[in-house]
Order: structure tokens, then C-alpha cells, then sequence
């Protein structure tokens, strides 16, 4: 059993305590001492650490031999690229020369590199693979900074008047408008493109549809003796009778129709849309439509009847004809119509 005085175990603590102040008091001491002689972090560098990782991020060098970039990647680069203040000063190379203000002003597309001393094309580095320079050498301003300085100017015009750099700069605008909304996108584009070439092929067909209608609505027969395309072209006279449905072509474009003078004018042989195969298919779709809008009338109508006629021709081809007979609801009238031969 071991017994402890309160007195000893007091005088001990304070013992303790009292050491460790002595310990306390020589370390800080010490640390005091040597507070001089120790460069403080604002001594190193007066740099500001966020202001030095936003020039690395935004150093176009960063980004030289990467073959694939993301959208916001080169957006950001053309839009927040390191640019050196008036104040800023150059670093010399070895003979002396360092890179010069007055071609930033002189040349809006070159940048300057803080990693490698010298300047780089902005637009060729971020889109020169779409402007073609995937097939050349890689060469000085692309994935070779501009460090030699004695006859930057004359570089430097020589880049400008390269078409892979025209390119670039026409795709780096384009791209920069794409991304700030004040162009549409390449899928939008596309879809706006073809929806026009959709409404001008329509266009483009609506006259000759519409003269295909007005035949058959006053019974005239569209072709003629020679009505072929080659025939057409070899009547340089006009003087032989093509039928009916080019004459009403003609006629149309004689009245101001310059959709179908266009279209004729400028379309392949094989593209005219006027060839009788294609007025037999034009005539079977409108044939269709016909049909359907007549079922619609009679599926409207609460009693219609079935009227069928069996026909001879001079083939001795027999032909079954079928009528519909109805009462039409909104004009209140009884109508026949031909559904079709069969």
C-alpha cells in the first residue's frame, strides 16, 4: 500500500509546473532569437498565390501537344489568356532581346507565354487541327513558341498571310459567337439548313404538282408526241407540240414563275421532276389522298352505298368500278364518288 501527502503531491506539482515554465519561457526565447534571422513568406514572394495559379491555368503553353480539348478549355483560353500589362517587363534571352509590346498591338492573335518566354498564335494552337495543320510540319507560333526575336516581325507577317492562319481565325470567331450564344450551333445550323432545303424542294414541286392537278381537273393529257427531256433540248425552235403538261410549265414560267425557271434551269437531267415516270408516281400520291379524304367523308356519313360496275375495255380487259354513294354532312348533299378501278 502506498500512501501520497496533499503537502508532497502540491509541492511536486508546482515543482513540475514551475520547470515547465522555465522550458516554456527558454523556448520562447529562443524562437524569438531566431525570429530575425528567418525570411518571413511575404518576404519571398510578394506574388499574391491566387494571382500566380490563374497565369499558369491561363498560359496557352499549357495546352501545346494535347490532342484533344474541351469546349470551356479553349474558350476560356481565348477569352482569358494571359495578357502582360504595359508595365510588365519582358525577360532578355541570352543575346539580349526579349519579346516586344508593340506586336500584341500590331498582331490581336499572337500571345505570350510566361513558361516559355515567347509567343505562340492563339487561334492556330487552339483550333489549327480543324484549320488544316494536322498535315504540315509542326512549325513556330503552333507548337513551337516564337523565342527567336531578331526577325519576329518578319515571322510573324509571313504566319499572318498563311491560309491554315485565316482559317483558324475565321473558326476561332465563328466558335467564340457559337459559344456566346450570338450564333447558332453546328446541330442547329444543320437543321436550319435543311429545313430550308425542305421548303425550297417543296416550293420546286408545288408548280409542277399544281399544274399535274390542273390537268386532271379538266381532263387534258399531259404528254405529247416527244416530250422526253432530250426532245426538249433538241427543239431549240420550240417548234414540235411536247404535250400539254410542259406547255403549262412553260407558261407558268413565262408568267413569273422563277421558282420553277431556277429549277428547271439549274437541276440535273435525272432532278427536273417532269419526266413521265415521276408524273405517274405524283398522280398515284394524289390518287391516294383523294381515296382518303373520301373515306373520311364517308365515315362521317351515317348510310352510303356500294356501287359496283364491271366493265370491257378494247383489250377485252374486264374492269370492276367502285362508287361510293353518301349523304355529305356539311353541305347536305348526295354525292358519288369514284374510289377506283380494280
Amino acid at each position: 500500500m502506498f500512501l501520497f501527502s496533499t503537502a508532497n503531491a502540491t509541492s511536486s506539482c508546482s515543482s513540475v509546473q514551475s520547470a515547465s515554465e522555465e522550458e516554456n519561457s527558454s523556448v520562447d526565447s529562443s524562437t524569438s532569437d531566431d525570429e530575425d534571422d528567418t525570411p518571413s513568406s511575404d518576404d519571398e514572394d510578394d506574388t499574391p498565390p491566387a494571382k500566380r495559379v490563374t497565369i499558369s491555368q491561363s498560359d496557352v503553353a499549357g495546352v501545346i501537344g494535347q490532342s484533344t480539348l474541351s469546349a470551356s478549355t479553349r474558350y476560356d483560353l481565348l477569352t482569358n489568356h494571359f495578357q502582360p500589362s504595359t508595365s510588365y517587363h519582358f525577360p532578355k534571352c541570352s543575346n539580349g532581346r526579349s519579346f516586344q509590346h508593340r506586336w500584341l498591338q500590331s498582331f490581336p492573335w499572337i500571345v505570350y507565354s510566361q513558361q516559355e518566354n515567347g509567343g505562340f498564335c492563339l487561334p492556330c494552337v487552339l483550333l489549327g487541327a480543324a484549320a488544316g495543320y494536322r498535315r504540315v510540319s509542326p512549325e513556330i507560333l503552333v507548337s513551337r513558341p516564337l523565342v527567336s526575336f531578331k526577325k519576329a516581325t518578319e515571322t510573324l507577317q509571313k504566319h499572318k498571310d498563311k491560309e491554315c492562319h485565316k482559317t483558324a481565325i475565321v473558326r476561332a470567331d465563328e466558335f467564340r459567337k457559337s459559344m456566346t450564344g450570338q450564333q447558332p450551333n453546328i446541330q442547329q445550323r444543320l437543321s436550319t439548313s435543311l429545313a430550308d432545303r425542305i421548303h425550297q424542294n417543296r416550293q420546286k414541286l408545288s408548280s409542277i404538282m399544281k399544274t399535274i392537278i390542273f390537268c386532271g381537273r379538266q381532263n387534258l393529257p399531259l404528254r405529247g408526241h416527244r416530250d422526253s427531256a432530250f426532245d426538249i433540248e433538241r427543239d431549240l425552235g420550240n417548234l414540235e407540240n411536247h404535250g400539254n403538261f410542259m406547255a403549262l410549265l412553260n407558261f407558268r414560267i413565262d408568267a413569273g414563275d422563277s421558282v420553277l425557271e431556277k429549277h428547271l434551269s439549274t437541276a440535273a437531267r435525272n432532278a427536273t421532276y417532269v419526266s413521265n415516270t415521276i408524273q405517274n408516281q405524283i398522280i398515284d400520291v394524289l390518287s391516294s389522298q383523294v381515296c382518303d379524304h373520301i373515306v373520311r367523308s364517308v365515315k362521317t356519313a351515317k348510310w352510303f352505298t356500294v356501287i359496283a360496275v364491271e366493265v370491257t375495255d378494247l383489250s377485252n380487259r374486264e374492269q370492276l368500278s367502285i362508287v361510293l354513294r353518301y349523304v355529305d354532312g356539311t353541305s347536305m348533299t348526295v354525292r358519288e364518288d369514284l374510289v377506283g378501278f380494280f
